[in-house]
């Protein structure tokens, strides 16, 4: 024996001439509720969105000649290797990323020149490696870097609070960032 839904008996409303129209209640939403919903859902996407871009644009903060020196000897000597984890855009030809980046030790604090190794494969390897340098430019004042494609790109340091962390950033044209995260390679005191 089949059964039937039981139906909600019909709600009974006056209007304004005074007759009386049956709407049966239903369960699902009206029309204008899923309108509403979906503006304010997509409203509060869009100023995600915007927020994130916004975060993203920041400008590169410019430094003076001491901050400059600062910022080249906080990077000189360390190993970074590319931050794969977010977006980043090529910074090599061949649309191949460099890997990894050594600075040198070789500062001229003078000029505030800093030559770097450029690597194609995340191990140290000379067949494959190109060399840039980093340099204050007092024009604009910030750092840059210039790579063998003779592409310049502006250079930003930068260091958690808690100071685990450290990243470099290079910025190309149309604010597109490539970041390398600080090599941890830890070194054993005994030996």
């Amino acid at each position: 024996m089949a059964t039937k839904k039981q139906q909600k008996p019909p709600i009974k409303k006056e209007n304004k001439e005074g007759e009386v129209k049956e709407e049966i209640e239903s369960k699902s939403f009206s029309k204008n509720k899923v309108i509403v919903l979906t503006i304010t859902f997509f409203a509060i996407l869009i100023i995600v969105y915007i927020a994130f871009l916004g975060m993203g644009k920041r400008p590169v903060e410019k430094l003076s000649k001491e901050q400059a020196l600062e910022t080249l000897i906080a990077t000189y000597g360390a190993d970074w290797v590319l931050d794969d984890y977010g977006i980043s855009y090529p910074l090599a030809q061949r649309n191949q990323d460099y890997q990894r980046i050594s600075f040198t030790t070789d500062l001229d604090r003078e000029n505030l020149v800093l030559p770097i190794f450029l690597y194609l494969d995340k191990e140290e390897e000379i067949i494959g490696r190109e060399m840039a340098i980093i340099y204050f430019d007092e024009e604009s004042s910030l750092l840059k870097a210039e790579f063998p494609t003779s592409k310049i790109y502006d250079f930003v340091y930068s260091k958690a609070k808690d100071g685990k962390m450290e990243n470099i950033i290079f910025i190309g044209e149309e604010n597109q960032r490539t970041y390398y995260i600080k090599d941890s390679v830890v070194v054993d005191e005994n030996e």
